[in-house]
């Protein structure tokens, strides 16, 4: 990325200065540019450039201005105005890591007088249970097909969250869903398809959204149970995503398992932990597969490291999605394949990855085997020994 000067237009086109726009140091709250809102009065709105006049005036037919967060407690949505230079950036699409600054706030009803719930056009989703390469191939598919990456929408959790907690009634979710999917399915121009990489949370919606979004390919992305528990014990950080990702299970979705009796044992280690949060994937994979066979591919990360161009040249053609004119696609992946696909800047292959995962699990053998047997028992049948069925490669 090569950033503008401070004194010139910031690239997302807000009409305000870099620095005082995207060239901002990024913090977990974004400053508020303007209050759309319709309990606003007109004349103590902000006035908006020229350029988000046009992003308003159009946000339900261009992805100009995003949606990072949804707040139905709050009666409160923020967006971003975005460009696809800064959708291409913004390794995940949240208020902590999107690119985009530019940020304006409005009521739930203006979204929802402002984007139809009516059937979207078709928009791949690519669904994952972290740590499995996910990533990757939204970098991949970027580099030589004509998409917008769409990384980890953090509103989809919101609307998750709002419905697990009772703020949002079954109807109230039901046209919030349509209309966050319709958000999510606008594109630049026409040929440029979106590539949503939902975030993990979003797992559990899985149904809902392919129930909501009836035309929409999937790919489900995972790794073995011993690659993800190496994932989550790589830092403190990861440590702690997965026991809050344990408690989500234990508070919400132990009745997705037959027999839950590992959620009344009084001490449960990590790794069990971890087996837990794995297991639970596996078992909505599972579930969604039987359900929708013909709308849902699978892929095991071992494969997309071992076969890279093959693998994402497999899923660009089960998204539908045009390749791009004037690109050496070899290259492209070659090169990614040498990076770290969430920070690009650094040298990274899949070796080094490898002998990570393999120094982390050294002297962990016992506590493996354990938890592979927390998983056999939580999954039963649906243990992928031979890997999940409908693998986009054979």
């Amino acid at each position: 990325m090569s950033f503008q000067p401070a004194n010139n237009p910031c690239p997302c086109e807000s009409g305000r200065e870099f620095h005082l726009c995207c060239g901002t140091v990024q913090t977990g709250e974004l400053k508020i540019f303007a209050d759309l809102s319709e309990s606003v009065p007109e004349n103590e709105q902000i006035n908006l450039t020229p350029a988000l006049q046009d992003a308003v005036r159009n946000i339900a037919e261009t992805p100009d201005l995003f949606p990072v967060k949804l707040t139905p407690a709050l009666n409160e949505v923020i967006w971003v105005k975005m460009s696809p230079y800064w959708f291409s950036e913004s390794t995940f699409l949240n208020p902590q890591r999107i690119m985009g600054r530019c940020a304006l706030r409005s009521s739930m009803e203006y979204l929802s007088n402002s984007v139809d719930d009516k059937q979207s056009l078709s928009t791949p989703y690519i669904f994952h249970s972290a740590f499995c390469g996910s990533t990757l191939m939204s970098r991949g598919l970027e580099l030589i097909y004509n998409s917008l990456p769409l990384r980890e929408p953090q509103i989809l959790c919101n609307l998750l969250y709002a419905s697990l907690s009772g703020v949002l009634n079954e109807e109230a979710e039901l046209s919030l869903r349509h209309r966050i999917i319709n958000l999510l399915a606008r594109r630049f121009e026409p040929s440029q398809v979106p590539v949503v990489k939902a975030n993990d949370y979003s797992n559990a919606y899985l149904e809902k959204i392919m129930t909501s979004s009836v035309q929409s390919p999937i790919l489900l992305m995972y790794s073995n149970l011993n690659e993800f528990i190496a994932g989550c014990l790589k830092s403190e950080d990861r440590i702690n995503w997965v026991l809050e990702r344990f408690h989500l299970v234990e508070n919400y979705f132990q009745d997705i398992f037959e027999n839950k009796t590992i959620f009344n044992q009084n001490s449960i280690s990590n790794i069990d932990k971890a087996a837990v949060y794995w297991s639970y994937n596996i078992k909505l994979f599972s579930s969604a597969i039987k359900q929708f066979p013909d709308r849902i591919k699978t892929l095991d990360i071992e494969q997309l490291l071992a076969s890279p161009l093959e693998v994402v040249d497999a899923c660009g053609e089960w998204f539908g999605l045009e390749k791009l004119s004037d690109v050496n696609a070899k290259d492209e992946i070659n090169w990614l394949m040498g990076v770290h696909a969430k920070e690009t800047r650094y040298k990274y292959s899949p070796e080094q990855r490898k002998s990570e995962l393999n120094s982390i699990l050294e002297d962990k053998t016992a506590e493996l085997v354990q938890a592979e047997i927390v998983a056999r028992v939580l999954l039963g049948n649906d243990y992928p020994d031979e890997g999940l069925p409908q693998a986009i490669m054979h």
